[in-house]
């Protein structure tokens, strides 16, 4: 099971914030200015991709992925699920598209409710797409499945979504219909 692949809950904490680490919200080295800032701004970006890439099968393949992770979700003590929300919320990395702004850590639900987060916002849409088909986002932040639904419809209408994240919205809203009509019907 999951507790054996992701090994005692006191593993997770050994894990650490490492978004809090690299300076998220706080005087970190993304709290900088000018242009040292910005360059520290867009390598904490390229490593939360490269930590986002590594962990999803990078560097071992099916037996460790970001879908495995969200799912760790379900399995952690409340303290742990916290760490790992902060270290998926990283991974994300929901920030300004104007990367002279230091990278501040939030609530994955709160940036994505936000209307214009497309067009004012980079995320990994990677990480997004298995948020989504890995229902990582219903166990982080949404109250219902209409928040999730909400994004979905924000992602297919954003001119500045690529148009592989869309086709993987499409596919999740299909297998959604699906599953509505075969509820409903039976």
């Amino acid at each position: 099971g999951l507790k054996e692949k992701f090994g005692a809950d006191d593993e997770a904490s050994r894990i650490g914030a490492l978004g809090r680490r690299m300076g998220a919200g706080g005087g970190g080295p993304a709290a900088a200015g000018g242009r040292e800032g910005r360059a520290r701004n867009e390598w904490i970006m390229r490593v939360a991709r490269y930590l986002a890439f590594s962990i999803d099968g990078g560097l071992l393949g099916a037996s460790f992925t970001l879908a495995t992770l969200g799912q760790a979700l379900t399995v952690m003590k409340p303290e742990n699920e916290q760490i790992l929300k902060t270290e998926l919320e990283f991974l994300l990395h929901v920030r300004p598209k104007d990367t002279n702004r230091k990278w501040v850590i939030q609530p994955i639900m709160q940036a994505l409710r936000n209307p214009k987060f497309t067009e004012t916002h980079n995320f990994n849409e990677r990480v997004l797409t298995v948020f989504l088909e890995e229902k990582v986002l219903d166990k982080l932040q949404a109250r219902n499945s209409s928040q999730v639904m909400d994004v979905m419809r924000l992602l297919l209408l954003s001119p500045s979504v690529s148009p592989s994240m869309k086709a993987s919205v499409c596919r999740l809203a299909l297998v959604k219909a699906q599953a509505g009509a075969a509820g409903g019907g039976g």
